[in-house]
């Protein structure tokens, strides 16, 4: 078994089900991958209806429940079960969102064991409700601007400011780790952070897609005030920094400038 597929949820809704199913139609056998799901927060009745469902679904899984809530606690507690696991690779999933039938397959295809080496996957995008109406993203559009074009980490950043889409090498994370005191940001941060081990990236073909749902409400369409934005881009900025300045030879500037940047121009242009 190569392959963990950590899927953080919190009090998940019909859209986990969908996530789950995704998995259950992969072309490539079960003996493939595990899933672990990562309940934080309130237990009831989530726990007993997702141990429900993977009993009944015929995956390897593991579910996992902390107290603490928030994104970044889960894929945390997910990260410290797989390296106990020894498992070689580390999917990213959203309890929200779903891979396409082939994910799986493709993106072992193009790995390279031993090889500090990301692959990453093209990334389209539906409205909740909308499942055959689809529409391209950041990532998309950074895809096919550097399909068949040589590994840089700078060309490639934009690859790095979501987990999601992404099959990575638990070697690459190591003991690195979400920053569990961001609610905005923490992929960005966290994708920077493991930029110093990877050393280079592949792109499945255009149909091997991790969708990505967009939900009115969820944690990362939230409003936030401006002041309290303000707050985070420059807490960023700093963490942003602190790494950088703690291995300057072993992280890209212009990649770092380009993260302090990109946090300021989407402050200044949050309203």
């Amino acid at each position: 078994m190569k392959i963990s597929i950590i899927i953080p949820t919190y009090k998940p809704g019909e859209y986990i089900w969908d996530c789950l199913n995704s998995l259950l139609n992969q072309s490539c056998g079960f003996d493939q991958f595990e899933v672990v799901v990562v309940l934080n927060g309130p237990c009831y009745p989530y726990y007993n209806n997702i141990q429900q469902f993977l009993v009944n679904s015929g995956l390897h899984y593991k579910l996992l429940h902390t107290d603490n809530i928030g994104v970044s606690c889960a894929r945390n507690a997910g990260i410290d079960y797989v390296q106990a696991r020894s498992r070689e690779y580390v999917l990213f999933l959203d309890d929200d969102d779903m891979l396409s039938s082939s994910f799986i397959e493709e993106s072992l295809a193009k790995s390279n064991d031993g090889y500090r080496q990301i692959v990453v996957s093209n990334s389209m995008c539906f409205r909740d409700g909308e499942n055959e109406s689809y529409f391209s993203d950041y990532i998309t559009d950074c895809y096919r601007y550097n399909v068949n074009k040589p590994f840089n980490i700078f060309r490639y950043r934009c690859f790095f400011s979501s987990v999601c889409a992404k099959l990575i090498p638990v070697s690459v994370i190591a003991n690195i780790r979400f920053d569990s005191r961001f609610k905005v940001g923490e992929d960005s941060l966290f994708g920077f952070k493991i930029s110093k081990n990877v050393e280079s990236c592949v792109l499945t073909d255009f149909n091997t897609i991790y969708y990505r749902r967009i939900r009115l409400g969820s944690a990362s369409r939230r409003s936030v005030s401006f002041k309290l934005f303000l707050k985070n881009h420059f807490r960023l900025c700093s963490a942003y920094t602190r790494v950088y300045f703690s291995s300057p030879k072993e992280y890209n500037f212009w990649f770092f400038l380009s993260r302090v940047v990109a946090s300021g121009v989407q402050c200044l242009t949050r309203k």
